[in-house]
């Protein structure tokens, strides 16, 4: 495990140096960039007066122009080793605060749209084996529909339906006043805020993952032990708890780290713009809009890290938790 683990991070080291180089390139091939901007809204500002020569080496020296672009790359790799991802061009606070703390509202979105997503897809999987036909084609081609639904739209007619709702809240994560609230309080305005972007958050990933949870239910089912338990007499419920689902649990969780950056990154962008939801995504999006390239390229940068440690970590799980990959460990 430990040659595995080593192999890992040489991974990661080239994975992250490539996505730099890649970023670096891509910002240096823009024509209209951030200096450009912002020597153009410094002329606006002199009703059309041209920048003069001294504030213009200021400029460039400020974004960091004044070097040749093999040094600019490693300054920027080192930093970025370090997570030292600059200020932003336009707030001037430290790019990695500003992410961090935009981070946290993601984080608590994608969690409870991990959970809420197996959740469900698991209960639907299970029921899909013992319902018979005619309930797991209705509910596939209810998974369908959500599936094909482009969240912006289904975001959209939830908005318009709950909008002047008695519980639910359009926007935001909390109430100003959610510290002073009692832990009940607390819970039930949570839910009125976060209720809604999470089940349309996970909407788009039910399909796939309760076929595939339904999939290997059958194949559990198929196993001499699942047998000896039913005609031992074991209940349905005893039989679900401590044999169909204990012995498919690594197989449907092996990936949730993937999932879990899949919803925490790829459907947000839409969910934190519409539900007014002050995270990465829109974060992302904004930064985008204004050229602000440090908080653009941190966060690509941040992620990319995010994604890779959180896959390793998952493997390293899966390895110490299922006792039959002891067998192999000198492979890895």
């Amino acid at each position: 495990m430990q040659k595995y683990i080593f192999y890992r991070l040489i991974f990661i080291f080239i994975t992250l140096f490539l996505i730099v180089l890649v970023n670096f390139t891509i910002l240096h091939s823009i024509k209209v960039g951030a200096f450009e901007t912002a020597v153009i809204n410094l002329e606006y500002n002199k009703t059309g007066a041209k920048v003069d020569s001294d504030t213009m080496q200021s400029l460039k020296t400020y974004f960091a122009l004044d070097e040749n672009l093999p040094l600019q790359f490693l300054k920027t790799f080192k930093n970025y080793l370090f997570f030292d991802f600059g200020v932003s061009y336009f707030t001037k606070q430290p790019v990695i605060l500003i992410i961090l703390d935009k981070m946290k509202v993601s984080l608590v979105l994608g969690f409870f749209s991990t959970i809420f997503l197996y959740l469900i897809s698991i209960t639907l999987g299970y029921l899909k084996t013992i319902q018979g036909k005619i309930f797991d084609n209705i509910s596939t081609l209810f998974l369908v529909i959500l599936y094909i639904i482009p969240t912006i739209a289904m975001a959209g007619m939830v908005i318009l339906l709950f909008d002047n709702s008695s519980f639910f809240v359009i926007g935001g994560v909390a109430s100003e006043n959610f510290s002073q609230l009692s832990l009940l309080e607390k819970i039930k305005d949570f839910t009125a805020h976060m209720l809604l972007p999470i089940l349309i958050n996970v909407c788009g990933g039910l399909l796939f993952i309760t076929i595939f949870a339904k999939n290997i239910f059958l194949s559990q089912k198929q196993k001499t032990y699942y047998i000896f338990a039913k005609y031992k007499g074991s209940s349905s419920f005893n039989l679900f708890k401590n044999h169909l689902l204990k012995n498919s649990m690594l197989i449907i969780f092996a990936d949730i780290s993937s999932i879990f950056l899949g919803i925490l990154f790829g459907g947000s962008l839409f969910i934190e713009i519409l539900f007014s939801l002050d995270g990465i995504g829109l974060l992302s999006y904004e930064s985008i809009i204004n050229k602000d390239y440090p908080i653009v390229l941190g966060t690509i940068y941040l992620l990319s890290f995010l994604g890779l440690f959180l896959r390793l970590l998952n493997d390293i799980i899966i390895f110490n938790i299922d006792k039959r990959l002891k067998m192999y460990e000198n492979t890895f």
